[in-house]
């Protein structure tokens, strides 16, 4: 079920309505953020296959502003997939979305990418669906 989406921050978020238990990782704090800290992505290159692991990219957090910025590669498909950080205890927390890569959306892969700061939208997340993160 769609819930809202933000066209200007390139961020969506959708409701699943079948019960059941799934998996879920914390979403990271917003400040401070991690500059320097390895960070994982996952993205699904050629568009989503059901049959197929996708692909985890590491990298670097390289900065951030309204977007986060990676070294991590970003190719066309891996738009919406998380972005990882690992902290010093070893926790897995969510820190962003993929948005397109750090040039422009049509780069070949190792110009890294720019990822949605997740932890921006935790108001925006109570409001529409109703439950804090």
């Amino acid at each position: 079920e769609p819930l809202g989406a933000d066209f200007d921050r390139d961020a969506a978020m959708l409701r699943i309505t079948d019960p059941g238990e799934y998996p879920f990782v914390e979403v990271a704090p917003s400040d401070p953020l991690p500059t320097n800290a390895w960070c994982m992505a996952l993205g699904h290159p050629g568009g989503y296959d059901p049959v197929r692991t996708p692909p985890l990219r590491l990298g670097r957090v390289l900065g951030y502003g309204e977007f986060l910025i990676t070294d991590s590669t970003v190719v066309s498909g891996d738009s919406g997939g998380p972005l990882y950080v690992v902290d010093d205890d070893g926790e897995y927390w969510l820190l962003g979305a993929t948005s397109r890569g750090a040039s422009n959306g049509r780069n070949a892969c190792g110009d890294g990418g720019i990822y949605v700061r997740v932890g921006e939208f935790a108001a925006w997340i109570k409001q529409a669906a109703g439950v804090a993160i």
